[in-house]
Order: structure tokens, then sequence, then C-alpha cells
């Protein structure tokens, strides 16, 4: 078990000392239930339950109604992307070629609402990160979900309104978010932030991980700049830490920039 680090409870715990450096919100690493040994919780086997390392359902909701009592916010970190890397792992190969998807252990294969292959791409891993093609492809051998299916995304969206309601959480940071199609965030999106307005969380904040120093790239995703419905509130700013890492740490731009 490579499982490290802290739970519900020690966050708890902490929240005087949160509370008196200011800090508004917290922002806590995804906590469905992960593939084996998986501590980072980015390898989602059942996305419906929480992982015990954390701790129980209960012991969340108790952190989180003890950080609102303190005007602490608590946003939760949402995969949509990809789940474990239970699938044994292959080369990427462009579509409409795919390889049989094979299970490394059949004791250990992926839970329900996803627990068909047919709900995951078999195009094989990401070889080439500037290829617009394979961005879409298994990231780091990931087990990458059908994002595209309107089965997947339905479920997509009710697993994660339903984290909503069973937490009270206040906002969503969002993994891998140019690694799905746009046409997924023009559709997902709207569906959890009216399942949020209907539990009563008219402010529900929603900001995506690009990993790109594009302003343009990054900035495609928010609003209604991605075409159609509102897509994302915001997304993390990556362009500056290009820019602050040529600068400061490699010395390959100038100050000016």
């Amino acid at each position: 078990d490579r499982t490290h680090g802290g739970d519900f409870k020690g966050i708890q715990k902490r929240l005087s000392y949160l509370e008196g450096l200011g800090i508004t919100a917290i922002w806590i690493s995804p906590i469905p239930l992960n593939a084996y040994g998986e501590y980072h919780g980015y390898a989602a086997r059942d996305f419906t339950k929480v992982d015990p390392h954390w701790g129980t359902l209960e012991e969340l909701q108790q952190l989180v109604a003890a950080c609102h009592a303190r005007g602490i916010r608590v946003i939760l970190d949402v995969v949509c992307n990809h789940g474990g890397n239970l699938f044994q792992d292959n080369s990427y190969i462009s579509p409409p070629a795919s390889y049989p998807l094979i299970y490394r252990d059949l004791s250990r294969t992926h839970a329900p609402p996803f627990n068909s292959t047919a709900y995951w791409h078999a195009q094989g891993s990401i070889g080439s990160w500037t290829d617009p093609e394979q961005i879409l492809g298994e990231l780091f051998g990931l087990d990458d979900l059908k994002t595209e299916e309107p089965y997947v995304r339905n479920q997509l969206a009710t697993i994660w309104s339903n984290w909503i309601t069973w937490t009270d959480a206040d906002g969503f940071r969002i993994d891998t978010v140019k690694h799905v199609e746009r046409e997924f965030w023009r559709t997902w999106t709207p569906a959890v932030r009216a399942n949020a307005v209907a539990f009563g969380k008219t402010n529900f904040f929603m900001f995506g991980e690009v990993f790109e120093g594009s302003e343009a790239k990054c900035g495609s995703y928010t609003g209604m700049k991605a075409g159609g419905a509102f897509a994302l509130d915001s997304v993390l700013d990556y362009p500056q830490y290009y820019a602050t890492n040529s600068v400061f740490a490699t010395a390959s731009g100038g100050a000016q920039s």
C-alpha cells in the first residue's frame, strides 16, 4: 500500500491554524476510491465511494460543516477524463483502429456505472503531447473514459452532482480539461450547475486545469468561449506559471514577459 498523507479528521483538527493564516477556501485531493495502491486520487476505480484512506463520507460531511462554520469554503478535485490503470497498456493507435481492452487482473475491475469495456477508449496511451488527436488518448496509461458517449456524460454529471449534495461542497477544481473534447464541457458543466442550483448552490464555482502556456487556449475553455453553452468559470493560470519559470527558473525569457 503506497498510501500516505492525512485524512479528513486531520484537516479538521487544523482548521484553527488555517483560519489564523487567513485561509478562506481549501482544495483537497480527489476523494473517490482509487485503483490498488494509488494514493494520489487521480486513478479512480469507483467514482461513487470515498477512498478509506481519507476516512468516511460522514467524516467528510463533518469537515465541510466545520469549514462552513468558520467561513471557509471547500473545493473538491474532480476527474472526468480517466480512471485507474486497470487495463493492459498499449502505445497510441489512431481511431478507428483500436485495441481489445483486457484487464490485468479480473479480480480488479472498474466499478459501476463504468464496469463495461464499452465505456472506455481503446486507442492506447498518449505518445505525442503536441498532437491534438493523441491528447484525447490515455494519460500515462490511465484508462480513458468515452466522454463523447451520452451514457458516460450523463453518469459523470450525476456522479459529481451527487457529491455536491452529499458533501455540501462549494466548488470543483477539474482535472485534465484539455484531454476531454470541448463538447463534453458544454454539456456536463451546465448539467452540474443546474443540479447545484436546485440544491441551493447558486454560486457554485468550477475552475479547470488546462496544462498549457497559451492564454488563448486556456481562455477558450471559459465562459462561452468554447462555443455553445457556458463552459467553466475559470482555469488555473498556467501561462503565468510558464512565464514565471522562464524568467526566474530557466532565465530563458526576459523579465518584461
